[in-house]
C-alpha cells in the first residue's frame, strides 16, 4: 500500500531538517534549512509490515517514519548528495519508510542556532549513525553533530574530542593504505625507530585516508565549529603520524604550526583534525599533548608582541624571552575512530609511547575559504573563522 502525505518541514540546525505529518494531500512542500530553502520536495510513504530502510540514491535518502517524532534528514549545501551509496540499516522498524527527493535549492534568509543533541539510552557513536542512517529504539534528536556545550568547551580549551566518529569500515582500508606507505616511502620526519615518525603525503597518494574524513561524519563535525563557513584542505597533504615504543618522552613545551624557517607569512590554517587509528587510553601511548587555553594565550601574545613574534623560535612561545605563561599540558586520550579537533593557535606537541603497540593518527590541516587573505586577523581574534563558537559565547554571527 502506498500513500501520499503532507509534511511540515521546519528549519532546525545546519544541514538538518525535521518533518511532522499533516493531513493527506497532493501538494509539494518547501523546507527551510540553514541559509537556504529547499523546494520542490516529493514525499512518499510506503506502509509495509516489514521495511528494510536504506538510502536509495543520489539526492534521496531513506529513513524511518515514526508518528511521535519527526525524522531528521541531512541536506548538503548544493544538494550534491545526501548519501553516497546503498548501505544496510540495522534496527529498522516496520512503521514505514519515508522517501524524500530534493530537486533544487534556492537562497533564503532563515536564521538558525545550534540545537542540543540528546540521546536517551546508551551512547550511539556518530560513525554508526551517519553512514547507515540507523535509528535505534531510543529517541535520537541530532541537529548538527556538536552541542552548544561542545562549542563552549572548545572555546575554553581550544580543542575537543568527539568519540566514535569514524566506523571500522573506513578505518580498516586506511590502515592497509598506511601499511603500504610505511613499506614504500621513507618518512619526512623520524626514521621509523623508537619515537615519532611522520609522512606528509599528497592526498592523491592516500585516497582511503581522505575517505576517513569525507565519508564519515568527521568533516561535517568539524564544520559545526565554523558554520556557516565550510572547511577544506589548507595544503595538498595528509599527515600520517606513528610513535614506535619504547619512547618514554614527555614534551617540555608546545609549538604552533607554520613557523619553520622561510615560512613568512606563517603557513597557518583554521583547524587541525585528527583521527585516532589506535587506542590511546594512557598518557604514554603516543598521545598528542596540548596546552589547554593556549589558543587565547597566543592571541594575547600576538596583540602584545606582534603576529610574527614566533618566527624567531620556530613557533615555540615558551622559548621566547620572556616566555609565554601557559596552563599545564595534558595528553589527549581516546580510542580508535575518535576525532580530535584543535584550534590552529592551540599549543601542542608529541608525547611518548611506552605502550605495547605502535601509535597511529591521521591529521588533516583544514581551512575556511579565503584564510590566506586573513591569516593575521585570525592571529589577533581566535574566533574570526569560528562563527558557531562566537555565537555559542553570546557574540554576533559572522566575522568581526
Amino acid at each position: 500500500m502506498a500513500s501520499r502525505v503532507g509534511v511540515d518541514l521546519v528549519p532546525l540546525g545546519r544541514g538538518q531538517v525535521g518533518g511532522g505529518l499533516q493531513q493527506p494531500g497532493p501538494e509539494r512542500n518547501g523546507l527551510g534549512v540553514r541559509a537556504r530553502r529547499v523546494v520542490d520536495v516529493q514525499i512518499e510513504v510506503d506502509l509495509l509490515t516489514r521495511v528494510s530502510v536504506r538510502p536509495i540514491g543520489r539526492d534521496m535518502v531513506g529513513c524511518e517514519l515514526h508518528a511521535d517524532h519527526p525524522p531528521l534528514v541531512g541536506v548538503e549545501d548544493a544538494v550534491k548528495r545526501v548519501v553516497g551509496e546503498h548501505l544496510p540499516v540495522e534496527h529498522a522498524r516496520p512503521e514505514g519508510a519515508l522517501r524524500r527527493e530534493v530537486r533544487r535549492v534556492e537562497h533564503d534568509d532563515v536564521p538558525h542556532d545550534v540545537h542540543p543533541r540528546s540521546i536517551t539510552g546508551s551512547r550511539i557513536a556518530l560513525g554508526e549513525v551517519a553512514p547507515t542512517l540507523k535509528r535505534h529504539r531510543e529517541t535520537l534528536w541530532l541537529v548538527g553533530w556538536l552541542t552548544g556545550d561542545d562549542l563552549r568547551q572548545f572555546a575554553i580549551d581550544g580543542y575537543i574530542v568527539v568519540p566514535g566518529v569514524v566506523p571500522e569500515a573506513l578505518l580498516g582500508p586506511a590502515d592497509a593504505e598506511i601499511d603500504e606507505l610505511i613499506d614504500e616511502v621513507p618518512p619526512d620526519e623520524g626514521d621509523c625507530g623508537p619515537g615519532q615518525s611522520a609522512w606528509f603525503s599528497p592526498r592523491s597518494r592516500l585516497p582511503r585516508c581522505e575517505e576517513v574524513l569525507r565519508r564519515s561524519p568527521a568533516l561535517e563535525t568539524a564544520e559545526d565549529l565554523v558554520d556557516p563557513d565550510t572547511l577544506d584542505f589548507a595544503f595538498d597533504h595528509i599527515q600520517v603520524a606513528i610513535t614506535v615504543p619504547p619512547w618514554p618522552h614527555v614534551p617540555g613545551g608546545p609549538h604552533i604550526d607554520g613557523h619553520a624557517p622561510g615560512q613568512d607569512p606563517p603557513a597557518s590554517f583554521t583547524l587541525l583534525a585528527g583521527v585516532l587509528l589506535t587506542d590511546q587510553d594512557d598518557q604514554q601511548s603516543g598521545n598528542l599533548w596540548v596546552w589547554p587555553g593556549s589558543h587565547l594565550d597566543h592571541q594575547r601574545l600576538f596583540h602584545e608582541r606582534g603576529t610574527k613574534v614566533l618566527h624567531q623560535t620556530g613557533g615555540h612561545s615558551t622559548l621566547l624571552d620572556p616566555p609565554a605563561s601557559l596552563r599545564s599540558p595534558i595528553a589527549i586520550t581516546g580510542r580508535r575512530g575518535d576525532l580530535v579537533l584543535s584550534h590552529f593557535l592551540l599549543g601542542h606537541n608529541k608525547g611518548g609511547n611506552t605502550a605495547a603497540q605502535v601509535r597511529r593518527t591521521i591529521y588533516y590541516r583544514m581551512a575556511v575559504p579565503g584564510h590566506p587573505d586573513r591569516w593575521e586577523q585570525t592571529f589577533l581574534d581566535a574566533w574570526t573563522e569560528y562563527s558557531s563558537v562566537r555565537r555559542a559565547l553570546g557574540g554576533p554571527s559572522g566575522r568581526a
